[in-house]
């Protein structure tokens, strides 16, 4: 997740910096954050280098410094905005120079609500701006939060009043924290929401499994890829395969003799497709068997597998998970078609 950040009193904010991107900024960063908010001297450039450290969150202390950001606002997925840019002075020749729809009439218009100008910038350009963005004001009294040039936002939706962070009220900023921390969980949830309903009928603790496996899918360290591996694999053979086989009534063979709750997973995908006969059972076909055999067959070589001690010459990676992933998302939409 990528964040813009615009504060234009960012040595004033140090603590709040802190609470809000402290699972984002590197450790190291931090504690020489927090040295430097007990000096006098606070740069505000060495401020941003050390917020910006790990590559998660940009930094703007002006409002040019923000529009000049903006033209990149594709990589953000989330902005966390002062709504007063003014102490930093600017001139219009600036703000045209690095937006060219700035107005000569929007200096005063905007001038101490410069967020707003970003909120109306952002909103043609089809950025989810109610799970996107969010003001920081001084202000909290409702007259104040509402102003014509974001009102109708306001009242026809896109925006709303819990975008607004009232930065006085320690309540408001822990709610922005929270947001700040789970929003790519968020965002993920709303996206794969059809997913996820299938995954709740058959467990609930299912879909927070697969949320998970979404934040992490692109993670590089082998032991991450493992553990990724073999959350995919446990979907089909741990979970959806063995409610298809009761559901269905699959032949008793098809079960372990060990234990008669486990399916032997490459059996009940046999089931489904009778090679022989070129014949596909339950709704079944090309596509779902294919993604089920390498699921089965990938994840099992290379999850986490103590039995499995064959040399591996060419290692799984994340593009591996992502396929993978994508494959089991098919089969989760087949799943949920059964009857």
């Amino acid at each position: 997740m990528k964040i813009l950040y615009v504060e234009d009193q960012l040595r004033e904010n140090i603590p709040k910096i802190e609470l809000l991107f402290k699972k984002y900024i590197n450790p190291k960063d931090l504690k020489q954050l927090q040295e430097l908010n007990k000096q006098k001297r606070k740069p505000k450039e060495l401020i941003k280098e050390l917020v910006e450290g790990s590559g998660r969150i940009d930094v703007a202390y002006s409002f040019p410094m923000a529009l000049e950001m903006l033209r990149n606002f594709k990589i953000y997925d989330l902005f966390v905005i002062d709504r007063n840019l003014s102490e930093v002075e600017y001139e219009f020749e600036d703000l045209k120079k690095l937006d060219n729809r700035f107005k000569a009439e929007f200096y005063d218009r905007y001038f101490e609500r410069e967020g707003d100008y970003i909120l109306n910038r952002l909103i043609p350009e089809n950025v989810d701006v109610d799970s996107k963005l969010f003001f920081l004001t001084a202000n909290s009294k409702d007259e104040l939060k509402r102003t014509e040039y974001i009102d109708n936002h306001f009242d026809f939706g896109g925006f709303s009043k819990d975008n607004i962070i009232d930065k006085t009220d320690d309540k408001e900023i822990e709610r922005l924290k929270y947001i700040i921390e789970n929003n790519e969980s968020l965002r993920l949830k709303k996206k794969f929401a059809h997913v996820l309903g299938i995954l709740k009928t058959l467990d609930e603790r299912l879909a927070d499994n697969f949320i998970d496996l979404l934040v992490h899918k692109d993670d590089t360290d082998q032991n991450s890829i493992r553990k990724n591996l073999t959350t995919i694999r446990n979907f089909v053979s741990d979970n959806i395969l063995p409610d298809v086989a009761k559901r269905f009534i699959a032949d008793e063979s098809y079960y372990k003799k060990e234990n008669k709750d486990m399916i032997i997973t490459r059996k009940v995908i046999g089931w489904l497709h009778n090679h022989k006969d070129h014949i596909y059972q339950i709704d079944s076909n090309v596509i779902i068997i294919t993604f089920l055999y390498n699921i089965q067959s990938i994840a099992s070589d290379f999850g986490d597998h103590k039995n499995y001690t064959k040399e591996i010459t060419y290692p799984a990676t994340s593009y591996t998970v992502n396929a993978l992933l994508y494959g089991l998302m098919d089969i989760i939409l087949w799943y949920g078609k059964l009857e």
